[in-house]
């Protein structure tokens, strides 16, 4: 694995180094680049949240995953957290407690309605 651009900031691995886009990647690079376990790529992979290339010679046997680096920088860019513009106001909702509420029922009749 060649180290060929910086991702600053990356969802899951700060200072990330990727190859160039066109390299096919194993999935011990992608965990190694994202730093989590091996497991967690398979899974995301899986899951369909990460394109990969399955290069085993007889697919009715284990998968030999190639992730293409593209595809992994597309991953991380899509993952990435984008910070709230923050209009000073709270995100919690404003809403009365119990302002329509039913306070019990009577009879398969609701009473104490507003």
């Amino acid at each position: 694995m060649s180290t060929a651009e910086v991702i600053p900031e990356a969802a899951t691995a700060p200072q990330a180094t990727l190859p160039d886009a066109g390299e096919l990647l194993t999935t011990s690079d992608v965990a190694r680049v994202c730093k989590v376990t091996r497991d967690v790529v398979l899974h995301w992979i899986k899951s369909g949240a990460l394109a990969a290339i399955n290069v085993a010679g007889n697919l009715t046997g284990r998968a030999r995953y190639r992730i293409e680096a593209g595809d992994v920088r597309s991953f991380l860019e899509a993952r990435r957290s984008q910070p709230k513009a923050s209009n000073g106001q709270s995100t919690r909702r404003s809403v009365p407690r119990h302002s329509n509420a039913i306070e019990f029922f009577r009879d398969g009749k609701p009473t104490g309605v507003k």
